[in-house]
């Protein structure tokens, strides 16, 4: 019998162009409306769902929630509230039919160590949260673990981090046991890398391109791989994966004004 392991993380809902649902409510008098970006999220969060139908394993892989976002000072923040943020994010991905959930911590910075907002979503969803995955799903042992090199400008190197896991962990093979399927996440972008004997992933997201991507050295280079990974496990040690990946484009992906919107000083 096959397992169906469905991979997503980088969700980072509380920010403005993070998944988010159609409305948010603060309080009875306070609530925030999903802009574009966000609706186009949503809708391939909701495609997705449809997708895949029900499946035995849910991964988490880290940031989940945007966070306080300091360094910024909330500066593209839904809300910097990280009681509501985790709140949605418990609501929204409790919309996927799954069996079981496991899940990583992503970055101190977004969801802080104590508490650690990831761990409270995944363990609110009823889920097993650790610092890395490692699952053994018959003969094959799957590795997922948040935090990659991120090389946002140097499209031609982004292989390059993957690459290196999948020969350490086949060179330390005899410590750490072998891993069949590494997923790793945090860069937004997709990579995925066939060894023969391993496959390994960076992991794509739901997050438009945020305000650290727009004040990137080439803010031209990069733009968000949004999606999923979906792994059909069988009890023998083979497996099957696919993706789905999409782009934001148009004013989702670099909002252009019309001249005529903008009011005259």
């Amino acid at each position: 019998m096959k397992k169906r392991v469905l991979v997503i993380g980088d969700t980072h809902i509380g920010s403005d162009v993070g998944l988010s649902p159609e409305e948010i409510v603060l309080n009875s008098r306070n609530r925030i409306s999903a802009n574009e970006v966000q609706l186009a999220l949503l809708k391939e969060y909701y495609d997705m769902i449809d997708d895949v139908g029900t499946v035995d394993i849910l991964v988490l892989n880290g940031d989940l929630v945007e966070g306080t976002n300091y360094y910024g000072e909330g500066v593209g923040s839904l809300t910097t509230c990280m009681d509501t943020q985790a709140k949605v994010a418990v609501e929204l991905l409790s919309e996927i039919k799954c069996r079981k959930v496991v899940g990583c911590s992503g970055t101190p910075y977004h969801v802080k160590r104590n508490p650690n907002l990831d761990k409270r979503v995944i363990e609110d969803l009823g889920g097993v949260h650790m610092e890395e995955v490692g699952l053994s799903v018959g003969q094959t042992r799957f590795y997922a673990n948040h935090r990659t090199s991120v090389r946002m400008n140097q499209w031609e190197s982004r292989p390059q981090s993957v690459a290196k896991d999948l020969l350490m962990a086949e060179l330390n093979a005899m410590d750490f046991g072998r891993f069949d399927i590494i997923c790793k996440s945090h860069a937004h972008y997709f990579v995925a890398l066939d060894m023969g004997s391993s496959v390994g992933f960076v992991c794509p997201c739901f997050k438009g391109r945020d305000e650290f991507a727009k004040r990137s050295v080439n803010p031209f280079a990069f733009n968000p791989s949004i999606g999923y990974l979906m792994f059909d496990i069988g009890s023998n040690g083979d497996f099957t994966w696919s993706r789905s990946i999409k782009k934001l484009s148009g004013n989702n992906a670099i909002k252009v004004y019309d001249i005529e919107e903008i009011p005259d000083a």
